[in-house]
């Protein structure tokens, strides 16, 4: 009777390859090197221990088509989620050099940011990797909605399910820092300030790493037992929408749906959104230069934020932005190109309305 083979076992990747492994890794990618030309060089180190099997076998799945981050899912004895989230991250923004040298620093730091918490707790680590993730993200030029998605799909729970909802709250038009103020155990006064002054002055992301690197700080006191864990509670859970979509029964979206319905019943070829006094607006609506209706706006701060995230326009940008919404109404297909002003009254927003066939035989 024929043997039984003994399966094979991996050779195990110590915590250390693994570190010296990514510094290499980034290095390269820093500098320029292709992914794939990366992947070959570190098959060749003579340092590579059981890392040099790993990178082969990375190496082909990425030929055959797969992204790094799925070929790296493969061998979860080897990369942790943390690790696959970073590099998801970087995959993501195009910055894989700064989020695998970031992985590689926290641990030499030894913050463990995935170490076993109590269910409600969040380490300082995690927050400081949160607002770090987030600032590089927005300065790589992912939209908001893109950045928070991403965040959220690194985060562990409690901090995943929070960070979906302000995905949710910032889809509608709020602000980042309305929905975190509700979260004050974990976001902290500090924090929060923060982001709200960013928001006022464009400054979102040098503010996320100022308190990138303050949490950093704290996260070492935590470590020391001088500073507890941050405290998270989250809300009943809701539905998730699909991304790019949002709540029709918010009332900012509705009354931008309907904002946008009027003008197309109406033939409007521009619309127009300007702030009349304290958070109030006006929608005006003309054709061929001439007036063909008026909507008034209560709550006209969060109503330019929707139209400029629908527009794929930066919500923090203190300078003039242009974007394009693609509109579908009762079986016909527009195209409306959207120009942002900010002002310091508030944004004006113009928006010309056109066919999208119209568009395609312009050429633009």
């Amino acid at each position: 009777m024929p043997r039984k083979k003994t399966p094979v076992k991996s050779p195990t990747v110590s915590p250390d390859e693994l570190t010296l492994w990514t510094r290499r890794f980034a290095t390269m990618i820093a500098v320029g090197v292709s992914l794939v030309r990366c992947l070959h060089v570190l098959e060749q180190e003579p340092t590579g221990g059981a890392m040099r099997e790993v990178t082969r076998k990375m190496r082909a799945a990425i030929e055959n088509g797969e992204t790094l981050s799925e070929a790296m899912a493969k061998r979860p004895d080897v990369f942790d989620p943390d690790y696959i989230g970073s590099v998801r991250t970087g995959e993501i923004g195009g910055i894989l050099d700064r989020t695998l040298s970031r992985w590689a620093d926290w641990r030499d730091k030894g913050f463990g940011i995935s170490r076993p918490m109590a269910k409600d707790e969040v380490s300082r680590a995690e927050l400081s990797e949160w607002c770090w993730r987030l600032a590089n993200l927005f300065n790589a030029g992912c939209p908001i909605f893109t950045a928070i998605e991403t965040v959220a799909e690194w985060a562990r729970s409690p901090l995943r399910e929070i960070t979906l909802e302000l995905r949710d709250e910032v889809q509608a038009g709020s602000r980042l820092s309305e929905p975190m103020q509700r979260h004050a155990a974990l976001f902290t006064p500090m924090l929060v300030q923060m982001i709200h002054s960013g928001e006022a002055d464009g400054t979102v992301e040098q503010m996320l790493k100022e308190a990138a690197v303050q949490f950093e700080y704290e996260a070492g006191l935590e470590s020391e037992g001088r500073l507890p864990p941050l405290r998270a509670k989250v809300t009943k859970a809701k539905p998730r929408e699909l991304p790019g979509a949002a709540r029709e029964e918010h009332p900012v979206v509705r009354r931008v749906n309907e904002v946008i319905s009027s003008a197309l019943e109406r033939g409007a070829e521009w619309l127009e959104i300007r702030p009349t006094a304290e958070n109030k607006g006006q929608a005006e609506l003309s054709k061929k230069g001439k007036a063909v209706g008026e909507m008034p706006l209560e709550d006209y701060d969060r109503t330019v934020r929707r139209v400029k995230l629908m527009a794929s326009i930066d919500l923090f940008a203190r300078e003039d932005r242009r974007g394009r919404i693609h509109i579908r109404w009762e079986g016909r297909e527009f195209e409306a190109d959207v120009w942002s002003h900010p002002q310091p009254g508030g944004d004006h927003l113009r928006v010309l309305i056109q066919p999208a066939k119209a568009i395609e035989m312009s050429g633009q």
